[in-house]
């Protein structure tokens, strides 16, 4: 049986923010930065043989169509995990998107969820097919890209006709279970805690004078300023902000 989309929507119903990170990235010759939420749901329904939760990171997106800078439906991924079928799905379904493109974005959120089912000792549970995006393979560079990012992750893709490899344009993606998925350092390794973000950013503007480790008034204010943003943002409050 496969997960339903309506168990998916459930799910993103119930999203609550954990916790606030920071994909750093370089784009023309300068640093970026984008904050990325990090949601997790989980629903336990005795009488309707539910037991199952979604893992989902959401970056920021001011190039999208739609009207959330963070949306569902691009910079947007997420994992759905079935603990009574021991299977996991990741969405969105048929449109995996990321503003910016070509950045290394898609690679650390996808990664950064691989990791969190390992770490959860979810290794032997299956995955469910997901469906490859047409319009990620438009031009042949584009399609050996996106193909290239599912494999590199460890996933196997195909199409109807049983194509495998660079070459497939519209088709699927899967594993055998999530202990076959790949996890790089290296991708982890661009998003980084909100705090540890404030913490470089103080660090870069305020270098150590000889016996000294007083904070500045300006890296003091800097530093605010980043917390208010990010809580008109996230709509909570600073101190809840991890």
């Amino acid at each position: 049986m496969n997960i339903g989309l309506a168990l998916a929507a459930d799910l993103e119903k119930q999203c609550e923010v954990k916790r606030l990170y920071a994909f750093k990235y370089q784009k023309h010759g300068h640093n970026h930065m984008l904050p990325v939420l990090w949601e997790r749901a989980h629903i336990v329904k005795t009488e309707a043989a539910v037991n199952a939760e979604m893992f989902r990171l959401r970056a920021f997106n001011d190039a999208s169509l739609y009207p959330s800078d963070f949306n569902t439906a691009e910079s947007c991924i997420y994992v759905v995990i079935c603990h009574l079928q021991r299977k996991v799905c990741f969405g969105p379904r048929g449109h995996i998107i990321m503003r910016p493109k070509g950045v290394g974005l898609g690679g650390a959120l996808m990664t950064f969820l691989i990791q969190e089912l390992k770490d959860r000792q979810l290794g032997t549970y299956t995955i469910e097919r997901g469906a490859l995006w047409d319009g990620d393979a438009t031009t042949e560079e584009d399609r050996v890209h996106r193909n290239a990012f599912y494999m590199g992750l460890g996933f196997d893709i195909s199409d109807i006709d049983e194509n495998t490899g660079l070459d497939v344009v519209g088709g699927q993606f899967t594993a055998a279970n999530v202990n076959a998925l790949l996890v790089e350092p290296h991708r982890i390794a661009r998003l980084i805690k909100w705090r540890d973000f404030e913490t470089d950013l103080w660090k870069a503007f305020n270098p150590p004078a000889p016996n000294s480790i007083t904070e500045s008034p300006l890296t003091s204010g800097l530093s605010n300023v980043l917390r208010r943003t990010a809580a008109r943002l996230l709509g909570i409050r600073p101190g809840h902000i991890e």
